[in-house]
């Protein structure tokens, strides 16, 4: 099996975990994780103990190997169809650059005969353009590498994004009908969440848009050199500059030697750029025409005009192009598997089913008795400590003795650590979450590995909650924040079992926030 991840790997598993979401009977999903760790996955990981596969590298493992898995059995999968579509579009941008710079270059050198090229018309529409784009594009990369938390807007890029989308979609329209409703439902909602993936995946899929910009830049790079060149070569084509304003051939030169010197010292003075004679020599004067111009000069700009293009048009695109390619490859092989959603399916893949019914003398030993493999040991052991906040007016029930802590290690396979007692203030709660997660004088943040909030769910998520919320995954940055319901309070406890009206209430608000690292889950299944 491939251990590398793809973007299309990436779809595939949010389609999928899109598709758990929408699945309410939590044990159809632990039954079957289960049976496919039991029978397929566990095998595998007993046959690479000894390999040189880290233990930090076994939730990465299971997923990969959980995903697969799921490909075999459930058929047409969109992962496949964004990759296969991805490779179209690449190949869709690089023709369509070449296309571009090859018509606009013939436009420019709609030559005539009676009057030279005008160089000036050249570098206005064919550099001067690109190299302010690059320029952008260069300090836009500073401020998405020099901010990695606070990330910047993707600029123009998510118009890129929603035509890639909508091109993928008429690529594969006839493959796409043949999802059910419900399957296209989870496909469309996986999209929203790789749309919205900066908190959960980074960069990841901004860089295939940043690629897909450069090789149109390559390919319109190209086709500019290779009309210049057909011109040169097939057609008497001679070049000049002129202007209206009272500067001299001398400036004209030194700003051309300045442009040239890159390539300078392999292609001195008079070969791969106009010498102070030629420039002079060069000069148009619209009623004196081209008689008086001597041919060695008016043919002496192409090798300038072909240099500059390479140098700071084709050069740097290929380098933004190579350094996209690799910084996905970086950001591919970073991939984190601390998600909430990917530790729930590690723990329904690892976590054995206890089963209350007595054995017969020919049952087979029940799952809870047979012994964890070493790998399912390092998951299962897997330190989570969460942060829980607490209402004041459930505060003293919910933390009277360990029955919370209990509870939520039991359903929800994380530690509570230290509770916070809220709903007196909201906004010094606020400020007292921003100290914990990035505190002042340069100390180290407090060692969590997320946020819970227990909600009492017969209470309507109002707007003052949410706007709680969504202040809470600000200052908590990358971390996911899982708000966990209980029902309306017993008479023996408070921690009772969720209406499923109430929780699809909620699911239904927290998700109009669109932020992938909020979460609802129930306390009492």
């Amino acid at each position: 099996m491939n251990k590398k991840w793809t973007l299309g790997d990436i779809i595939d598993l949010e389609y999928l975990l899109e598709q758990d979401k929408r699945c309410e009977e939590e044990d159809l999903l632990q039954q079957r994780d289960r049976d496919l760790y039991l029978g397929h996955v566990a095998p595998g990981l007993t046959n690479t103990i000894d390999t040189e596969e880290s233990p930090g590298e076994c939730p990465s493992t299971l997923v990969r190997r959980w995903l697969s898995l799921m490909r075999k059995s459930n058929g047409l999968f969109p992962g496949k169809l964004w990759d296969e579509g991805f490779r179209l579009l690449r190949t869709a941008f690089f023709l369509g650059g070449l296309g571009g710079g090859l018509v606009l270059s013939l436009s420019l050198f709609s030559y005539t005969g009676r009057l030279p090229l005008n160089i000036s018309y050249f570098f206005g529409i064919i550099l001067v353009p690109q190299t302010l784009l690059l320029f952008i594009t260069l300090g836009y990369l500073i401020a998405l590498v020099t901010r990695p938390v606070k990330r910047v807007g993707f600029g123009f890029y998510p118009l890129l994004s929603l035509l890639v989308e909508r091109a993928m979609k008429g690529l594969h329209q006839r493959a796409m009908n043949r999802l059910s409703s419900e399957k296209q439902g989870a496909l469309a909602a996986a999209i929203g969440v790789v749309r919205r993936s900066q908190k959960n995946y980074g960069l990841l899929f901004f860089w295939p848009l940043f690629v897909l910009m450069q090789l149109f830049g390559v390919g319109f790079n190209l086709g500019v050199i290779g009309t210049t060149l057909a011109r040169v070569v097939f057609f008497d084509t001679a070049f000049g500059w002129q202007s209206t304003l009272a500067f001299g051939h001398g400036l004209v030169f030194k700003v051309v030697s300045f442009v040239a010197l890159p390539w300078s010292w392999l292609f001195p003075e008079g070969i791969g750029y106009p010498s102070l004679a030629q420039v002079e020599g060069t000069r148009l004067v619209l009623k004196d025409g081209i008689y008086n111009l001597a041919t060695r000069d008016l043919v002496s700009w192409w090798p300038f005009l072909c240099l500059s293009v390479v140098v700071y048009g084709l050069l740097p695109r290929l380098a933004l192009l190579f350094w996209g390619a690799m910084a996905q490859d970086r950001a591919l092989k970073g991939l984190g598997f601390d998600r909430w959603e990917l530790k729930k399916l590690v723990n329904r893949l690892v976590t054995p089913i206890v089963s209350t019914e007595p054995l017969t003398p020919q049952a087979a030993v029940p799952e809870s008795k047979v012994p964890p493999s070493p790998r399912e040991k390092e998951v299962r052991e897997l330190p989570d400590r969460f942060l829980a906040l607490v209402h004041d007016d459930i505060y003293d029930d919910a933390c009277h003795g360990e029955g919370f802590k209990t509870i939520v290690e039991q359903t929800m396979n994380c530690h509570v650590g230290d509770t916070l007692r809220i709903g007196l203030d909201f906004s010094e709660e606020i400020d007292a979450l921003g100290a914990v997660f990035d505190p002042p004088g340069g100390e180290q943040a407090s060692p969590v590995s997320g946020v819970l909030l227990l909600q009492e769910a017969w209470l309507p998520p109002i707007r003052e909650i949410l706007d709680f919320i969504a202040h809470v995954s600000r200052v908590s940055k990358t971390l996911p924040l899982v708000v966990v319901l209980i029902g309306k309070p017993g008479p023996d406890t408070l921690f009772t079992a969720t209406d499923p009206r109430d929780r699809e209430i909620w699911n239904m608000k927290i998700n109009s926030l669109g932020d992938p690292l909020v979460h609802v889950e129930t306390l009492v299944k």
